[in-house]
């Protein structure tokens, strides 16, 4: 008997996987998007310290750049959801083609629509601050191909804190001990 194609796995696909719910996917790319707005306003945060600059110089009104920056975030939870169904169809190599889809995305939205609203070439193409939103984008693809790669393709449970670990090893030990007999 010969086996198929489909017996042996390509180097690409990994057997074994567990089923995830739609729900969990989609929090966790709501989560990953949150990580990435919090990685954005922490980097462009540190970045403005260190040059004494502000991400928009120009007089715009107050919710232009906050419009932006939803709108990239949108996309990169698209993106995050795109990413989740090639993982979900078998296909758990790094994810370097949505992150660098969602970096180049997040740093076209920002300078794109930067233009449009009037903000300056040194604040849209030209800026460091777009670059950090690229590099924030980068890096929350990766996160998010981590953590589902690892719910979906191992039988590991979820890490555990210093006193859950303690814990278990204080039940698994009580387990083992033999009772106590009534004789005592």
């Amino acid at each position: 008997m010969s086996a198929s194609k489909t017996d042996s796995p390509s180097p690409d696909r990994v057997p074994q996987r567990r089923k995830v719910t739609r729900s969990f996917v989609l929090g966790l790319a709501a989560f990953v998007a949150f990580l990435g707005l919090a990685l954005l306003v922490a980097a462009w945060g540190l970045l403005a310290l260190a040059t004494h600059q502000k991400p928009v110089h120009t007089t715009l009104p107050f919710e232009v750049a906050p419009f932006i920056v939803a709108g990239a975030v949108l996309v990169l939870y698209w993106m995050l959801w795109l990413e989740a169904l090639r993982i979900l169809r078998g296909r758990a190599s790094a994810a370097w083609k949505y992150s660098f889809l969602a970096a180049l995305s997040g740093y076209f939205i920002w300078a794109i629509f930067g233009a449009i609203a009037g903000m300056s070439a040194q604040e849209t193409w030209l800026s460091p601050f777009a670059l950090l939103l690229a590099a924030a984008w980068f890096v929350s693809v990766h996160v998010f191909w981590i953590i589902l790669v690892r719910q979906v393709y191992t039988t590991r449970s979820r890490p555990l804190w210093p006193w859950e670990k303690r814990e278990l090893r204080e039940r698994e030990a009580e387990d083992t001990q033999p009772p106590l007999s009534e004789d005592n």
